[in-house]
């Protein structure tokens, strides 16, 4: 007799990133999560495509809201639980220690205690700001609890769950990026801004684990407007912070350098990356070995390269050096900048190693920058990796199969399954 099989369904993850709308619904089967259905749809340029609700819209292009009502009837997800992620820049993480004796601190208190503390330390004033925490230890010894301290963007918040719900849809949480992408990293790391606060029932931060003395992970999310950097340990995240340099402001860069408008510097970009590998000079014929390498030197013993192919191999080459040649100090300063981090928080948590950095946004798919990241950390430096971001990708063509792009959806739909 044959039985039916109940399927479980997370909440839909929803990336609302600058140039697109990405989903990802998961459901549990016998033994493992599975991918039930992934959809992007790109935002044109002109559209409301950062902010949520200013009235920014063009008459001739259709809305984020309209966008994403266009998501949700084509995607074929199950349910309307929907989770969104608050970006970098819409918040501020940071680690806080709170004095709580031996029997740790009730909710409410640590939420009072954190905003009178990021009174003087926010960009935005502290009653426009929603607070949550994620326990990370407690000293019993020194009578000290610490905690991760989110503070984020009330009002902005309330615009995107607005605009989710006015879908018919409805919001189950809001979660900070930084745990989204490391839950990746980590498979599993708790924190969330939750939409109705749990009841108080007892003490909070009753972990005792020490966050310190442990492996490291970097994740880097190159995205449209910005990028944004952040380190965990085994515990969830321990830094976050937002730098200007992204996929729009490299095109500015190599346009003004190259003198040519945004839209060819664009496709130039996309089109052949970057070469930082050191030019070779040769005087000898170029040759092709049995494997496609290139080879310098006449007595090889392979055949010739084909004029019109060797000529077209050379010609890739040089723009992808020109395109280097164009954006190299400003890389250069990216790097150290986002050197200067790093050992700040291998400094901080006290002999900890970073075993490799891991890039993410559609930005982390710029041909060859991998290999540039590797060569300046001197560390390894590759695109994020999970199962089911590879069970996204290889349902789409080669084109568009850039997994880095559905990390953060992916991240946000394993969020009731993780945690």
């Amino acid at each position: 007799m044959l039985k039916w099989r109940h399927k479980r369904y997370t909440p839909i993850g929803l990336d609302w990133a600058a140039t697109a709308l990405r989903a990802v619904q998961l459901f549990r089967g016998k033994d493992s999560l599975q991918v039930h259905a992934a959809l992007e749809i790109p935002i044109p340029a002109g559209s409301d495509r950062v902010s949520i609700g200013d009235g920014s819209t063009d008459d001739d292009k259709p809305s984020s809201a309209e966008l994403l009502q266009r998501l949700i009837l084509r995607g074929g997800f199950v349910g309307k639980d929907v989770v969104l992620h608050c970006p970098a820049e819409k918040m501020d993480m940071r680690i806080v220690e709170l004095p709580a004796g031996n029997d740790g601190l009730p909710r409410q208190v640590i939420l009072g205690a954190l905003k009178l503390q990021m009174g003087g330390k926010l960009s935005l004033p502290v009653e426009k700001a929603v607070h949550d925490y994620v326990p990370l230890g407690h000293d019993r010894q020194r009578g000290l609890i610490s905690l991760m301290a989110i503070t984020a963007d009330a009002q902005w918040i309330k615009q995107r769950i607005e605009t989710v719900e006015s879908m018919g849809l409805r919001c189950v949480g809001v979660e900070p990026l930084a745990y989204a992408l490391t839950r990746l990293v980590n498979r599993g790391s708790p924190g969330v801004l939750r939409v109705s606060p749990p009841p108080s029932d007892g003490n909070a931060a009753e972990t005792t684990q020490d966050p310190t003395h442990q492996r490291l992970a970097a994740v880097l999310d190159i995205g449209y407007s910005g990028s944004t950097l952040m380190v965990s340990n085994n515990q969830g995240p321990i830094f976050c912070r937002r730098f200007a340099l992204g996929g729009r402001e490299i095109t500015d860069i190599l346009a003004q350098r190259l003198l040519i408008d945004f839209y060819q510097a664009e496709r130039l970009k996309c089109t052949y990356g970057l070469d930082c590998r050191a030019r070779r000079i040769s005087l000898e014929k170029t040759t092709v070995g049995h494997n496609g390498a290139v080879i310098d030197g006449a007595d090889s013993g392979n055949s010739s390269v084909p004029t019109a192919l060797n000529y077209d191999f050379e010609a890739d080459c040089e723009i992808a050096k020109a395109i280097y040649a164009a954006l190299q100090s400003d890389l250069n300063d990216y790097v150290v900048a986002l050197t200067r981090a790093l050992n700040y928080v291998i400094t901080t948590v006290g002999g900890a190693g970073l075993e490799k950095i891991q890039l993410c946004g559609s930005g982390a798919h710029l041909k060859n920058l991998d290999e540039y990241f590797s060569s300046q950390f001197d560390l390894p430096v590759e695109i994020i990796s999970h199962p089911l971001l590879e069970e996204i990708v290889s349902a789409l063509p080669a084109t568009r199969a850039r997994a880095g792009s559905w990390a953060t959806a992916l991240g946000l739909a394993l969020l009731k399954e993780m945690n």
